[in-house]
C-alpha cells in the first residue's frame, strides 16, 4: 500500500510538471523568452562554425535566415530587452565580413545582406562586441596556480556568519563572475534573484524544509532558476545542467570576494510553495528553483564539517589505459 502511495504521488508530480511544461512551450506569455532563447542558441550555432579551423564558405545560410526571421518578429512586437538583437547583429556581421574576405557570394548571401541592414540598420552604436570571434592568446592562460588551488581548497559550505550584511553591489560581483559558466548553446537561461533570510522565511512556507536549523543566521539567500523556456521540447531535465554548472561558479566567485556560503537543494518539481513565491514576488512563471544559496559573511573563525573526498583513484578512470 506504501509503493502503490508513493508511486501516485509521483505520477502526480510529473503530470503537472508535463503540463506546465507544455503551457511553457506553447503560451503566448512565454513567447518573448523562447524567442530570446532561439535567437542566441542559433546565433551562437554560427559562431562555433566561425571558430572551427577552415569554416566552409557560406555555412549555415538556412540558420542565418531563421536568426533574421525571428530576430524581424521579436522587433514587431516591440520587446523592450534589445540585447539578443545585437548579439544577432555582431555575429551576422562577422560571418558576412569573413565570407567577403573568402570573396564568397550567392543569391541568398546577397538577400541575407539586404534583411541584415534593414533589420539592423537602426540599432545603437556600442563599444561592446555582443558576438562574433575574438582571438585569445596562449599568454592569456597564464594563472598564479597556488592562488586558483587555494580558492578551490578553502571552499566550505558555511553554516554559521558574522551578522555583518551582505551588500548587493558584492553580490552583483560575484553573479557577473559566475556568469563565465558554461552554458547550453549560449542560451544564458539561469536567472538569480536575492531576498533576505526574514522575508525568504516568512513567505516560503514548507520549502525551507531540509536546511538543517541554520535557516536563521543566513543574512541572504540566493536563489537560482533556470528559464525552461529556453529548452525545447526533447531536452527534458537540460535546464538543470545550466544551472547546476553556473551554482558550482558562483559558489567559488562568492568565496573569491569573501562573502561565505552554503548550497542547500530544493525540490526539482513545480510546487504550490514555489508558485506561490513566484506570484509575491513576480518571477515569471516559467522559472523553476534549482539551487539555493545561503550566503553571509564570515566569522573570523569558523567550524565546519571535514567533508572529505572520495580517493581520486575510486572517482576517476582512464579508460585509455
Amino acid at each position: 500500500m506504501k509503493n502503490i502511495k508513493s508511486i501516485l504521488i509521483q505520477a502526480r508530480s510529473m503530470c503537472y510538471d508535463l503540463k506546465k511544461n507544455n503551457r511553457i512551450l506553447r503560451h503566448e506569455d512565454f513567447k518573448q523568452a523562447r524567442l530570446e532563447a532561439d535567437i542566441i542558441r542559433l546565433v551562437h550555432s554560427i559562431e562555433k562554425g566561425l571558430s572551427i579551423c577552415n569554416p566552409r564558405p557560406g555555412f549555415g545560410i538556412d540558420k542565418i535566415k531563421r536568426i533574421l526571421a525571428m530576430c524581424e518578429i521579436y522587433s514587431k512586437n516591440g520587446y523592450s530587452n534589445k540585447e539578443c538583437l545585437l548579439f544577432a547583429r555582431d555575429a551576422l556581421w562577422t560571418y558576412l565580413e569573413w565570407n567577403d574576405k573568402n570573396n564568397f557570394t550567392n543569391g541568398d548571401l546577397y538577400l541575407i545582406k539586404k534583411l541584415y541592414g534593414d533589420l539592423f540598420g537602426e540599432l545603437p552604436k556600442s563599444d561592446d562586441v555582443y558576438g562574433g570571434m575574438i582571438e585569445l592568446n596562449s599568454d592569456d592562460f597564464k594563472f598564479n596556480i597556488n592562488d586558483i588551488e587555494n580558492l578551490f581548497e578553502t571552499r566550505h559550505s558555511i553554516r554559521e556568519f558574522s551578522g555583518e550584511a551582505v551588500t548587493d553591489e558584492e553580490i552583483r560581483k560575484a553573479v557577473k563572475l559566475a556568469q563565465r559558466s558554461p552554458s547550453a548553446c549560449n542560451r544564458q537561461g539561469v536567472r538569480v534573484y536575492s531576498v533576505s533570510s526574514k522575508k525568504y522565511i516568512a513567505e516560503s512556507g514548507k520549502s525551507l524544509e531540509g536546511i538543517g536549523g541554520f535557516a536563521q543566521d543566513v543574512d541572504k539567500f540566493l536563489l537560482i532558476t533556470a528559464k525552461q523556456s529556453a529548452y525545447g521540447l526533447f531536452e527534458n531535465n537540460q535546464y538543470i545542467v545550466s544551472a547546476s554548472m553556473f551554482a558550482g561558479y558562483l559558489t567559488l566567485a562568492l568565496h573569491a570576494y569573501g562573502i561565505a556560503a552554503c548550497t542547500v537543494q530544493r525540490s526539482l518539481s513545480y510546487n504550490s510553495a514555489w508558485e506561490n513565491f513566484c506570484k509575491k514576488n513576480n518571477i515569471p512563471g516559467d522559472e523553476q528553483i534549482v539551487v539555493m544559496i545561503g550566503i553571509g559573511k564570515y566569522k573570523k573563525t569558523t567550524k565546519v564539517p571535514v567533508s572529505k573526498r572520495l580517493n581520486l583513484n575510486y572517482i576517476y578512470r582512464n579508460l585509455d589505459k
